[in-house]
């Protein structure tokens, strides 16, 4: 599995799986952000794409943005894990962060199977994004008709000691 900086010529194939996997904008501190404004790595396993993530880089932190292989448990996810973790410490960031709603399980146990640990639970979070996202793309927000019902919120999954600077 190589794992690589993201290049201008990878773009389409990004850019399409982004697509297929909803996550042309995604939502980031309660607003909408196209991942790739951010830079990112990509997995190739025989010369295709097998996984891309991307990543923004804060003053002493990294937060994976989003991260996705073409193809589950193969390894492109823990290969692009490790590498951007590695970018991180290189960065001198002591902690390597991602946010994702407490309902996807899979990504939860993912990052927890590789040392995270849940940090944050923001309640509203998705139901937040969602107004600024209409508003993006014009679409109309239909109305629950429970107000009441348990709404997804966004979970943020934290490994801060696998970042840290070793002294």
């Amino acid at each position: 599995m190589l794992v690589r900086p993201r290049m201008p010529a990878d773009e389409p194939v990004v850019a399409d799986l982004l697509r297929r996997r909803h996550s042309e904008r995604v939502a980031r501190l309660r607003r909408l952000e196209r991942p790739l404004d951010h830079p990112g790595l990509v997995a190739e396993q025989g010369g295709k794409l097998a996984g891309v993530l991307t990543y923004v880089i804060g003053e002493d932190s990294c937060e994976i943005l989003t991260l996705h292989a073409t193809e589950r448990w193969r390894g492109a996810g823990t290969a692009l894990l490790a590498e951007v973790e590695e970018l991180a410490r290189r960065r001198g960031r002591r902690r390597l962060w991602v946010l994702t709603t407490n309902d996807n399980l899979d990504a939860l146990r993912f990052y927890q199977r590789r040392g995270f640990r849940l940090a944050e639970l923001y309640p509203g979070a998705v139901q937040d994004a969602r107004p600024a996202q209409a508003r993006d793309t014009g679409q109309r927000q239909p109305r629950d008709p429970d107000p009441r019902r348990d709404r997804p919120r966004q979970a943020a999954v934290s490994s801060p000691t696998r970042v840290r600077r070793e002294r």
